[in-house]
């Protein structure tokens, strides 16, 4: 199990009213705060697992994430890796040509991401052609715990020879991974 993940785990069961996650929504006129549970965090990353699953990821296949900063991308991120699989972050401030040239070096075999990157995608087909699923991930809260699965242990697996592919913006030459 990714050592990452294993923390989390670790942590959550021991801890599962716990803030994991502390959202915040502001609008001209307030700040307002919402907290996500690490119960809560487990059972929306063992969903997303599992539907990682059912589409056919494999141990140490590469999912390329392109999802905004949130709890989305975080119940994203582990659940990559509770699939055993490979996490790909790209900076999106690299630019267009950078993106399609990093996506096309990492060649993933999956991508999750807003609609947005499945449009992409669509258009860069050329730097998208290792990905063989897509899945669709929404921006906002994650979907209650009355949805949810209970939270299942994750799956012993192997630790994948790749922990991340982390692309970087390039701010001192061109992106580097």
């Amino acid at each position: 199990m990714h050592v990452l993940l294993a923390k989390f785990v670790a942590y959550a069961a021991e801890h599962p009213d716990a803030e994991a996650v502390i959202v915040a929504t502001t609008t001209k006129r307030e700040h307002r705060y919402r907290t996500v549970t690490y119960a809560h965090l487990h059972a929306a990353i063992n969903r997303y697992r599992d539907v990682l699953g059912r589409r056919g990821l494999r141990s140490g296949e590469r999912v390329l994430l392109l999802v905004p900063p949130g709890e989305q991308f975080i119940a994203w991120s582990y659940a990559v890796m509770a699939a055993d699989a490979v996490p790909v972050f790209l900076d999106p401030a690299m630019g267009a040509g950078n993106l399609r040239r990093c996506i096309a070096l990492a060649e993933p075999q999956a991508l999750v991401g807003v609609p947005l990157s499945h449009a992409l995608r669509l258009l860069w087909r050329r730097a998208f052609r290792t990905v063989r699923f897509g899945v669709v991930a929404r921006d906002g809260p994650l979907p209650s715990a009355s949805s949810q699965q209970p939270a299942s242990s994750s799956p012993a697996a192997s630790t994948p020879e790749e922990a991340a592919i982390m692309f970087t913006s390039g701010g001192t030459g061109p992106p580097k991974g």
